[in-house]
């Protein structure tokens, strides 16, 4: 039987693969991925980076090189990243990726001095269980790397987008009177579909209002207070809902998109 083993090529073919499988999405401003598009970085050299991902590819308007190695090579070798950088700068490009399949790094790239770690943009969590290049064929690692990917696409979309990754924590006032202003804006809906639903439907009212005791909402005399309470209260746990679902689909390729085109509101 032949002995056969991944290697750094079969690595850049499955991340070409997932690229364009995710770019398909339409979600990406990037038009295609592809792999060792010829780039010319001096007078007498020319450099083949291993993952480009195009704006245009027919106006050769490139956004981000990835270099990508096996477990051999540290992310921050420092050969690496010198040719990566200069494949960036012959480029035009303001970041480079390293990737050795555990660990993954977004760098900037210098405008003529060496890469250090003040070009370190984000650094990835390392993914522990890829010990060897044959990982890439045993399917729950395979799915970690293809997420991995997923979420460096992402990032640099992010990038493109807005200049800027958000890699700072977010002020908690500053999230909580965002939540509070969505809830506020949704609460009234919700309400007056309960009051509706509740005027026609006792056994509704009747698990309303044991739900309502379960989550320590008390019910006043004035129904208007209870109505606002417990429909602040549905409305709290949907956006933590859909907060989870978004953040969750970002590192996980399998997780459909949520769609709600065509839902009733």
């Amino acid at each position: 039987m032949s002995d056969i083993k991944s290697n750094e090529r079969e690595f850049t073919g499955q991340v070409i693969s997932w690229l364009n499988e995710f770019l398909k999405d339409g979600e990406y401003p990037f038009e295609v991925a592809s792999s060792e598009a010829s780039l010319k970085v001096a007078e007498n050299e020319t450099r083949f980076p291993d993952v480009q991902l195009w704006l245009n590819r027919n106006a050769t308007q490139g956004f981000c090189g990835w270099e990508l190695k096996t477990l051999v090579t540290p992310v921050e070798d420092k050969e690496l990243l010198e040719v990566s950088a200069r494949k960036a700068r012959a480029m035009g490009a303001d970041y480079f990726v390293t990737c050795n399949m555990r660990d993954a790094v977004i760098w900037r790239t210098p405008i003529s001095e060496k890469v250090s770690k003040e070009h370190r943009y984000k650094t990835y969590p390392a993914i522990v269980q890829i010990s060897t290049p044959d990982d890439l064929w045993i399917v729950p690692r395979q799915q970690l790397l293809k997420s991995r990917v997923k979420e460096i696409l992402y990032d640099l979309s992010t990038i493109h987008r807005v200049g800027h990754l958000h890699l700072i924590d977010v002020d908690s006032t500053f999230f909580v009177h965002e939540l509070s202003e969505a809830v506020k804006a949704i609460r009234p809906h919700v309400g007056n579909s309960l009051r509706t639903e509740v005027g026609g439907n006792s056994a509704f009212n009747k698990a309303l209002l044991a739900w309502a005791a379960r989550q320590g909402i008390e019910v006043y005399e004035a129904g208007q207070t209870f109505y606002e309470s417990v429909s602040g209260q549905i409305v709290y746990r949907l956006l933590g809902k859909i907060l989870f679902y978004l953040t969750l689909r970002r590192f996980r390729s399998d997780i459909p998109k949520l769609v709600l085109t065509g839902t009733n509101p």
